[in-house]
């Protein structure tokens, strides 16, 4: 691939293990071990190499986080290994730039292992204050928590990751099952935020 600039925006969903917000989130270390997410991308504009992606989706499961915030600077390759899923319906120009893109330039700063790259039928489904994001090896049900207001989303503003904005606080159930791995949580760490990913190479 030729080296020239890119960028992806969208609207990101993330759910954890930990109970109540992440301390990765919030610069702390983690106190129990290594954390481990589902994160699905929904790509509302964006190009790489020249290729529009508007309108793909892809999910990474992410295992062994940390257990340090340290740990997550870029080059520390602190999560211990990933698996991608790319939504199906993205066009062949789509999968060709993005299967090679996530599984090298993207997370190679930041993991150790790509576990594999797997092109699945992604949905999304949202209804007030809930949505539901599944593939066949995963699925994220989340809900938005609400303030005191009783209707308007808990923020966080300011947010430490640098590459989410507007991030709204919801309550997370997933489970993954992949690659040996047969995971199920329940009332855990969610947020649903803006995400821009850029570079120059």
């Amino acid at each position: 691939m030729v080296d020239q600039p890119w960028v992806i925006k969208g609207t990101y969903y993330e759910c954890c293990r930990a109970n109540g917000n992440c301390p990765l989130t919030f610069g702390r270390d983690m106190v129990d071990g290594p954390c481990v997410n589902l994160a699905t991308y929904q790509v509302t504009e964006g190009q790489i190499e020249g290729v529009d992606i508007k309108g793909a989706v892809y999910t990474i499961h992410a295992d062994g986080i940390g257990p340090k915030f340290v740990d997550l600077f870029p080059g520390n390759k602190g999560i211990a290994e990933i698996a991608i899923y790319i939504d199906e319906k993205a066009t062949s120009e789509q999968k060709k730039i993005l299967e090679p893109f996530l599984s090298t330039r993207l997370t190679a700063v930041l993991s150790r292992k790509v576990l594999g790259v797997k092109f699945v039928n992604i949905k999304i489904e949202q209804e007030s204050g809930k949505c539901v994001i599944s593939n066949p090896y995963c699925k994220q049900t989340m809900t938005m928590t609400v303030g005191q207001d009783g209707k308007n989303p808990i923020v966080i503003e300011n947010s430490i990751t640098r590459f989410l904005k507007e991030v709204k606080v919801y309550n997370g159930e997933w489970s993954y099952a992949d690659y040996g791995k047969n995971l199920r949580f329940h009332q855990t760490s969610g947020i649903v935020a803006d995400f821009t990913f850029s570079g120059a190479a």
